[in-house]
């Protein structure tokens, strides 16, 4: 079932820019996260159906990685060795998650340099944290300027960092720089062939290939599963969505493009679709989405469903067919993209090599 950084020290740096700082802009520039889509990308149909959008606590991400951030305990980490035991982590003071699907959570450690994740999440905003709740899974930490991939996206173990849609990428002027997460509906999109997942996803849910599981992949399209990279073809152009917000996602999603990461098994009643947020972007996005031409309203299934152009825009993303190790977002390294490789770090470290970028 479905499952993004505290970033207050700023806005993002625009792409282009000529360094960025790792709590806010993480992970090295090869980075799946980072990696713009190439000009070389080969675009199938995806043919994704969704009858609405959503956005509530299942669909956002619990992250906190800002070094100024109140120290707190994360009491059942999964250290680098592979044990699990007390870390001490930083955690945003307001943020707070209850334990249900899909808490995932990515904490800074105190060495501002290793990101531990898990779900469930159990934290009162400011007391200590803990995986459990409904689940109780973590994952060995990352490096926060390294690739980042693994993760607690349950439905396909990538980073509960990565890809996350963060209040700074709403507010900022600038263009978001970096690749989106979705949650779509597994019955009703994703195939089950081939274990139900594809690179760089590590699993696919629980359930996927049983009938009887409210999380079953019954989608006819063997492209469309966990790991697929979907993106906004260069027919469409982001200035076609008249709202500011999701002409915004949209240039991303053609820019960068669009990772499937779980699924909002919905489908055998709602068939609904989420893009994945941090915690507090949620309310952000909403106000984006919401007005009286197209309401959110409040049904007793879910906290908020939005009728709106961002639906439009899920539906007309076509799958990348060529993302592989090899030629990540649809070509080698070094060949031409559509937005720079993300600058190096504030230190110097992590420079990226020349690339050509062509309008997408």
């Amino acid at each position: 079932m479905v499952t993004s950084p505290v970033f207050t020290a700023g806005p993002v740096p625009a792409s282009g820019a000529a360094s960025r700082s790792p709590y806010q802009w993480p992970f090295s520039w090869d980075s799946i996260w980072n990696m713009p889509i190439a000009a070389s990308a080969r675009y199938a149909p995806a043919g994704i159906k969704s009858a609405a959008t959503y956005q509530d606590r299942t669909t956002q991400d619990y992250d906190s990685i800002d070094p100024s951030a109140p120290v707190v305990t994360l009491t059942n980490a999964r250290r680098a060795s592979g044990s699990i035991g007390p870390v001490s982590v930083h955690s945003a003071a307001g943020m707070s998650a209850n334990g249900q699907w899909n808490t995932c959570a990515a904490f800074l450690g105190t060495d501002n340099t290793s990101v531990y994740q898990g779900q469930t999440t159990q934290l009162a905003a400011g007391g200590n944290a803990s995986f459990g709740g409904v689940a109780d899974n973590a994952w060995k930490p990352v490096n926060i300027r390294g690739g980042g991939t693994a993760g607690c996206q349950g439905g396909s173990g990538l980073s509960g960092l990565g890809g996350t849609l963060t209040l700074a990428d709403l507010t900022q002027s600038g263009p978001i720089t970096h690749v989106l997460k979705v949650a779509l509906d597994g019955v009703i999109n994703y195939s089950s062939a081939n274990g139900g997942y594809r690179w760089p996803a590590l699993n696919a849910d629980t359930g996927y290939n049983d009938r009887g599981s409210g999380n079953f992949y019954g989608g006819s399209n063997p492209s469309v599963q966990p790991g697929s990279l979907l993106a906004l073809p260069r027919s469409i152009s982001p200035a076609s969505f008249s709202n500011p917000t999701v002409a915004k996602l949209a240039r991303a999603a053609q820019d960068y493009g669009v990772y499937i990461v779980d699924t909002t098994a919905t489908g055998s009643t709602w068939n609904y679709s989420s893009v994945i947020t941090n915690y507090d972007a949620s309310t952000r996005l909403k106000v984006g989405l919401c007005t009286s031409a197209t309401p959110c309203y409040h049904p007793s299934s879910k906290a908020s469903v939005i009728g709106s152009q961002l639906d439009t825009l899920l539906k007309d993303l076509q799958v990348i067919t060529n993302n592989t190790p090899s030629t990540p977002g649809g070509g080698a390294v070094g060949t031409s993209r559509c937005a720079p490789y993300a600058p190096a770090f504030t230190d110097g470290t992590g420079a990226p090599p020349s690339v050509t970028v062509v309008s997408c």
